[in-house]
């Protein structure tokens, strides 16, 4: 079993998708059987123009992400 939660900007939001996935290891390798969609840590949100990108860059969201 793993665990983990994603984060991603969808339309200048910032998005999270939580899974918990199943894995089997068949030939020496390891492949996705199942998964259960669990309710993220936190909430959607908008970040402002003028605060840091959640990209890391550090450069401010309107000079960074909000271009795209």
């Amino acid at each position: 079993m793993v665990e983990f939660e994603a984060r991603l900007m969808l339309e200048n939001t910032v998005e999270a998708l939580h899974e918990r996935s199943a894995f089997v290891r068949t030939g020496g390798q390891w492949l996705y059987t199942t998964g259960d969609i669990m309710t993220p840590s936190f909430a959607p949100w908008k970040p402002g123009r003028n605060e840091s990108c959640p990209c890391g860059s550090g450069l401010k969201f309107k000079r960074c992400c909000s271009r795209r």
